[in-house]
């Protein structure tokens, strides 16, 4: 079985851009951003052998700078909502209302993750 592995810088804003990396079997290919560690695509065959992408994914990188769907992001360190933004005596960030959600403006699926390939 041969597996491919590549890389693609894509523009993202002014100062940054999101590398896209592609791992690929022959039977299943996965694409994902360094940015919020997201799965972007995943294209599988159907019974007819055609390849399609079975993830709802953004066409367009620059469209994740403000993407409030969370496409196929690594949520954290609060997967979920903080009713009040506050745990305890600790405040955070109210981002949905008078909540917190997702971990706001700072959480995982808004940094930029390192990566290695091996």
């Amino acid at each position: 079985m041969t597996f491919t592995i590549s890389e693609k810088t894509l523009p993202f804003d002014a100062d940054r851009a999101i590398s896209q990396i592609t791992l690929s079997n022959g039977q299943l290919t996965i694409v994902v951003h360094d940015y919020g560690a997201r799965i972007h695509q995943i294209y599988t065959p159907d019974r007819y052998g055609t390849f399609d992408n079975i993830l709802l994914s953004k066409n367009n990188s620059e469209t994740y700078a403000n993407d409030e769907g969370y496409y196929g992001v690594i949520c954290g360190p609060v997967a979920g909502r903080i009713a009040g933004a506050t745990y305890g005596s600790i405040s955070l960030e109210a981002n949905e209302g008078k909540n917190n959600l997702h971990s706001g403006s700072y959480g995982w699926e808004r940094q930029f993750w390192s990566y290695e390939i091996f």
